[in-house]
């Protein structure tokens, strides 16, 4: 069901959106090995959705975006992700690589899971036809993924996130986009522990690398800068 901010948001919400229609398959493999020291996991999963009115908030010729129904929408691709961990006495180091292909199209026809694997093994609605279909979802990158590297010591750590986003288009027609980027950001904590609280402490530094990028277009992102953040944690209730 659409959503009230989608219905009657102002400006741009829809009254007359029509309810979502759809179905959702998926298959997934998980693997963990423990050996001694080490961790490691695998996951990955393939899966297929299919929505009918699907409701996706669209810029307008304004300088609002408003709320509308897509016709039909297929979505299908893989994510996965590999971890790996080892503890060293009172070191213990990560690091986690994880990757996401997303095919999301305007589609012609109504699809049931048998014509989806014969289209997705013939590769028919990855070619553009009349109007919209076959086209990339608006602001839905085919390609994105990043890598985690973290170290703890003690009550002390410190981890490196990498993130790597693509293209995205911003028009229906997919002739217009957003330019893919590359983002890092470095943070380091530690905590106090008392007799019933604990104290927390985190520096971040975020896009670390200075890019120049945008998440929505026309609309740069921050260049270098700092966070810290405190908090206090009870672990005992107060009477």
């Amino acid at each position: 069901m659409p959503t009230f901010n989608d219905l009657y948001w102002m400006p741009g919400g829809n009254p007359d959106l029509k309810e979502e229609k759809g179905w959702s398959s998926d298959l997934g493999i998980d693997f963990e090995m423990i050996s001694g020291i080490h961790q490691l996991n695998f996951n990955t999963s393939f899966f297929n959705n299919f929505i009918e009115n699907m409701v996706i908030w669209l810029p307008t010729t304004s300088s609002y975006w408003t709320a509308e129904n897509l016709e039909k929408l297929w979505s299908t691709g893989i994510e996965t992700n590999l971890k790996y961990d080892i503890k060293l006495k009172s070191v213990q180091l990560g690091m986690d690589v994880f990757y996401a292909y997303i095919k999301s199209m305007y589609v012609e026809e109504k699809l049931n899971l048998f014509n989806v694997l014969e289209n997705t093994i013939n590769n028919n609605y990855y070619q553009s036809a009349t109007d919209y279909n076959g086209n990339q979802l608006l602001y839905t990158p085919e390609h994105s993924g990043g890598i985690i590297f973290s170290s703890a010591y003690k009550q002390f750590h410190i981890r490196y996130n990498h993130c790597l986003v693509g293209k995205r288009y911003i028009t229906q027609d997919n002739n217009n986009s957003v330019d893919s980027y590359h983002l890092g950001n470095l943070s380091l904590g530690g905590y106090v522990k008392m007799k019933t609280s604990q104290l927390n402490i985190q520096f971040k530094i975020n896009n670390i690398w200075n890019q120049t990028y945008e998440v929505m277009a026309f609309y740069a992102m921050p260049l270098r800068y700092y966070s810290l953040s405190l908090s206090y944690n009870f672990n005992k209730l107060i009477h």
